[in-house]
C-alpha cells in the first residue's frame, strides 16, 4: 500500500526514537489501524532486542591483515 511505505520508511527511526513529535503520532495511529505495519513493528522490535544480546566477535590477525593490505593500497592510490 502506498501510504505503508512511507510509514514502513520510519519504523526504525521510531524505534530509535528519533521521529519528531508529530511524526511520531501520525507513525503510532497508522500502525494501530493497520496489520501489516504493526506486524512489521514488531518484527523490527524483536529484531531490535536480539541485535544487542549477540557476543561481539573480535577478528583474529589472519583475517585483518589482508583487510589491511587492502585499505593501505587504496590509501596510496588516493595519495
Amino acid at each position: 500500500m502506498k501510504a505503508c511505505k512511507k510509514f514502513e520508511q520510519n519504523l526504525s527511526l521510531y524505534l530509535y526514537d528519533e521521529l519528531n513529535a508529530l511524526q511520531k503520532a501520525e507513525l503510532e495511529a497508522h500502525v494501530q489501524a493497520c496489520t501489516s505495519c504493526r506486524n512489521e513493528l514488531q518484527a523490527l522490535r524483536e529484531l531490535h532486542e536480539t541485535i544487542p544480546a549477540q557476543p561481539l566477535l573480535e577478528p583474529d590477525e589472519a583475517t585483518l591483515q589482508p583487510l589491511r593490505t587492502v585499505v593501505s593500497l587504496k590509501i596510496r592510490e588516493q595519495a
